[in-house]
């Protein structure tokens, strides 16, 4: 950092088949380049292709983490050792420790803790139900009360996790990337709906397909197209099939960013039912080529989405609802002025060198 301080950002194991996590995380730490700072980046199976947009001047260290059942707890468990004892040898009183996406790196806190560095813990959209989930969640609750500040993208975010304003905390906003890819006029746009994703439990991708199909039969013209893959995809392909709708709906498989954002701009709307968000890179793509977005209000979706205004917000997610109020939007004669209106959101609030201010207006705050 500037005044000579270290700074870091911790992260969870990498997912399989799932390069959210990399993106976002590349987003975070070209906002602390642009803010002026540089960071180091511990974290696990980090693949060697590397984070997108990493700053040069950030190393990383990538741990080996993998396995299942048993194998992949106690690989857990190994890995959460190996990382205290690498907090314990690398962090130092005044450090600056930042956790992105870091709810399962308890032993990375608990050493940032221990050797007095400044523990700062981002919290997402929040998930229930289920074993794993509820750890997670405990574990999430653990760093809330323990660290010295509380990140989320959004203040919205903080109020899913019931974080007062008393609570120290920080709203740290990522950007939307520029891109040579310039808003299609809605007039020369297909008659398409996408949904730009991971397939995933949570993304209602079943309850949006069974929505897709009661559309059809009231907008013929009108096809759905779903960007994106994961561990559902081919539950979902099945499942096109045997609803008799290849004709009308299709899964483009995992795209690179720029082919994904290409393929949005051909579009009219993008459906976004979710149960657990921070702040969806989906979302904030979609407004910023100027596609209209019907989402839930979850995590930091409502500080983004103004409802009849730049967007509009889902108010369910069950097959019945999707459909209803997606037939309204498609219906609705203000699409092009939603589409306008997303845009300057996207260009006034979600901008690089915004981000970058904000992140350094934080870091000066935090020393006064």
């Amino acid at each position: 950092m500037r005044d000579g301080t270290k700074m870091y950002v911790i992260t969870n194991p990498v997912p399989l088949h799932n390069n959210s996590p990399l993106v976002s995380l590349g987003k975070f730490l070209r906002v602390i380049d642009a803010a002026g700072y540089s960071a180091e980046i511990l974290g696990a199976r980090i693949p060697e292709n590397g984070i997108p947009g990493k700053p040069e001047n950030m190393p990383v260290k990538s741990y080996r983490y993998g396995g299942k059942g048993a194998l992949k707890m106690l690989s857990y468990i190994f890995l959460q050792i190996r990382m205290f004892f690498s907090g314990l040898f690398r962090f130092k009183r005044g450090d600056v420790v930042y956790f992105w996406i870091g709810d399962k790196m308890i032993g990375s806190f608990t050493a940032a803790r221990l050797k007095g560095a400044e523990t700062n813990y981002f919290v997402y959209g929040r998930v229930f139900g289920g074993n794993v989930e509820g750890l997670s969640v405990k574990l999430t609750n653990h760093m809330i009360k323990k660290s010295t500040y509380v990140c989320a993208e959004s203040p919205s975010v903080f109020n899913q996790w019931e974080i007062s304003e008393g609570h120290k905390r920080d709203s740290i906003g990522l950007f939307v990337p520029s891109r040579d890819i310039a808003p299609v006029p809605f007039g020369e746009r297909a008659k398409r709906v996408a949904m730009f994703c991971r397939l995933c439990e949570g993304k209602h991708i079943e309850d949006s397909i069974n929505a897709f199909v009661k559309i059809h039969e009231k907008h013929p013209d009108y096809d759905l197209r779903i960007i994106g893959g994961g561990i559902l995809e081919d539950d979902a392909r099945k499942l096109i099939r045997e609803l008799g709708a290849e004709g009308f709906i299709s899964i483009t498989g995992w795209l690179d960013p720029v082919s994904a954002a290409k393929e949005l701009s051909r579009c009219r709307v993008l459906l976004f039912p979710t149960d657990a968000e921070g702040v969806p890179g989906s979302v904030l793509e979609a407004m910023s080529i100027g596609v209209p977005v019907l989402a839930s209000p979850a995590g930091g979706i409502p500080d983004i989405v103004k409802d009849g205004v730049n967007g509009v917000i889902l108010t369910a997610t069950d097959d019945n609802t999707i459909a209803k109020e997606l037939d309204l939007l498609l219906l609705s004669d203000k699409l092009d002025e939603i589409s306008a209106s997303a845009l300057e959101t996207i260009k006034n609030e979600f901008s690089l060198d915004v981000a970058a201010e904000n992140f350094r207006n934080i870091r000066e705050k935090h020393k006064s």
